[in-house]
């Protein structure tokens, strides 16, 4: 980790992302024993529509000794009503080291003309077709270059203290992993809280179809995805699911950190059927009971129908209401 920050300039202090830039070009090393290779230009794929962002005017991050880089990265499809908020809450981060990735699935809705109106202070992004969240979400990680990495999808955003947070607490405890916190949950036009998800305060295994952690909080070590591997690009919604049971076979430390990290609209492909078969096949395959995978499958699969039904009903929102004040999630 770099001490010397000599070269390192401001270019803007209204933002996270441009607080701490070089124009030293990183030098990459890839180690063939990584399970995946950084790039700092994404090879474009078929149907590109744009590339732009600091990095293309020659400015680079670098993580420090007591300012480690902390990563962002933020996939969207045809989001522009709620993406200029997710946007702003990660370059108006209070922390001062921050690296944001946009990958945008090739919008036609104008969510690329918002990215562009902050590209001088987005580091890096692409706009081009993929084949959904998980080849997203890993195109975002090989073209970090955080020593921390955290995900916030479009529509989503982050507290203000979120990387602060986070990046104090990985200086504290050098054996974490992984580190993850409290979501806010809102409902699908961003205006009401619905409550608040507070996940297990210890991790250890995964023994229900639902995440442990509020993936939307977790900030990952560049090196767990390194050793253990990027998101399987086979599942098309439970891929956090799985990848956070492979940590946790791993015995990776997940350590919780007592704060809303950050908000989440309801909704989104998570809530549907398919991500609930998906984390059946998981949970069995890790060697869960079949029994029990399928009896949770079906207390799913029936919570689902009855949002289904209440939607068509238009008592959607008493419903979860009521639900988040019961349950808390």
């Amino acid at each position: 980790m770099n001490t010397n920050q000599n070269d390192v300039s401001c270019l803007n202090t209204q933002y996270a992302t441009t607080r701490m830039v070089t124009t030293e070009q990183p030098e990459i090393k890839n180690d063939s024993s990584s399970k995946f290779q950084t790039e700092l230009f994404l090879l474009a794929q078929l149907g590109r529509q744009g590339e732009g962002g600091l990095r293309t005017k020659g400015y680079f991050k670098r993580s420090f000794q007591d300012n480690p880089l902390v990563s962002v990265i933020t996939v969207v499809f045809n989001g522009h009503e709620s993406i200029e908020q997710t946007l702003r809450s990660v370059l108006e981060q209070s922390y001062d080291n921050v690296e944001y990735i946009v990958i945008d699935g090739g919008s036609t809705d104008g969510t690329t003309e918002i990215i562009k109106k902050y590209e001088q202070a987005i580091d890096y992004w692409v706009s081009e077709p993929d084949s959904g969240i998980s080849e997203a979400w890993n195109k975002g990680i090989k073209a970090s270059t955080g020593d921390i990495i955290g995900i916030i999808n479009g529509g989503d955003w982050y507290e203000l203290n979120a990387a602060k947070n986070v990046a104090g607490l990985f200086l504290q405890n050098k054996t974490a992993g992984v580190i993850h916190g409290i979501r806010r949950q809102w409902n699908e036009s961003g205006t009401l809280v619905l409550g608040i998800s507070k996940p297990a305060t210890r991790v250890e295994k995964v023994t229900t179809l639902r995440l442990p952690v509020n993936h939307p909080t977790c900030f990952v070590r560049r090196q767990a995805y390194q050793t253990y591997g990027l998101f399987n690009t086979s599942y098309r919604v439970a891929m956090d699911y799985d990848f956070v049971s492979r940590l946790c076979k791993q015995k990776v430390c997940f350590l919780y950190l007592d704060a809303v990290i950050a908000n989440m609209r309801t909704g989104g492909a998570s809530c549907g059927l398919i991500g609930i078969r998906e984390g059946r096949e998981i949970f069995i395959r890790d060697g869960g009971k079949i029994g029990v995978a399928y009896f949770y499958y079906y207390t799913e699969v029936l919570k689902n129908f009855c949002i289904r039904i209440a939607d068509m009903l238009k008592i959607k929102m008493i419903l979860r209401n009521c639900y988040w004040k019961i349950t808390g999630r």
